[in-house]
């Protein structure tokens, strides 16, 4: 399951420093996310996202923060080495950029290491481009910065056909009238000239995507198995992101 945490909880810390540990043995240095203020992912500003099996164990995290008005950047993406190659870097990734969109955000940015080709690989296909380094002081030949618009017209024709296929599963069907009525039939359901067909309307997946490690200062680290390797995607159960947690559970000093 997905779910909001805060930064700097005992798991989401333990999750970024083996990011940080893989970071320093790739480039022989990286940020270090402990000099990360907690603030910064915390709603309405930003998200931390924990993704863990249902007896609780971490597998993956990544966040985001506000970069500019309407930018949202995306950080510490990291999947631990034993379930990376199931497209939870994908699941992880899209939750943070809906959670950004739900916000305000019109615009995500990232940054990862030019040694990451199944991240950037995932990036790209996640509709991701290459622009010119945003942040100061990275070396040109190792940084990689990407951006993408989020909530386009393309991605907006996908959320509603995501949303429709939800609402479906939790209202009840009704029987699609007749074409010589004037009413269509609901989506997802065959109407009488489909019928004749054999057709049915159904909503359309993304496809999927290889991943792989992460980054020189922050964004993704191994995230996929080797090239060429065949693995089943894990699904995780969706849950609502857009409330910030309880402000008692921080003052308690408990994640959410």
């Amino acid at each position: 399951m997905l779910a909001a945490v805060w930064y700097d909880s005992p798991d989401a810390r333990r999750l970024t420093q083996a990011l940080h540990r893989e970071q320093v043995a790739t480039y022989a240095r990286a940020d270090d996310p402990e000099a990360t203020e907690a603030a910064e992912f915390e709603p309405p500003s930003g998200v931390f996202l924990l993704a863990a099996r249902a007896d609780g164990t971490a597998l993956a995290c990544g966040g985001w923060r506000t970069a500019g008005p309407t930018t949202a950047e995306i950080k510490r993406m990291y999947v631990t080495p034993a379930i990376r190659g199931h497209g939870l870097a994908r699941q992880l990734l899209e939750a943070l950029e809906h959670d950004a969109r739900q916000h305000g955000m019109s615009e995500a940015i990232l940054k990862t290491g030019v040694s990451n080709l199944a991240a950037l690989t995932l990036y790209i296909r996640c509709g991701y481009t290459l622009v010119a380094p945003y942040a100061p002081g990275r070396d040109p030949r190792i940084n990689r910065a990407l951006s993408k618009a989020l909530g386009t017209s393309a991605e907006r024709a996908v959320v509603r056909q995501r949303d429709a296929s939800r609402d479906r599963h939790l209202q009840p069907q009704r029987r699609p009238r007749d074409h010589a009525q004037g009413s269509p039939a609901a989506p997802g359901l065959s109407t009488r000239s489909n019928r004749s067909r054999g057709q049915t309307h159904r909503p359309s997946t993304p496809p999927e995507a290889k991943e792989r490690p992460g980054e020189e200062g922050g964004a993704a680290q191994a995230m996929a198995a080797a090239p060429g390797r065949r693995t089943a995607p894990l699904r995780l159960r969706a849950v609502a992101l857009a409330s910030a947690p309880a402000e008692s559970d921080r003052q308690r000093g408990r994640a959410p």
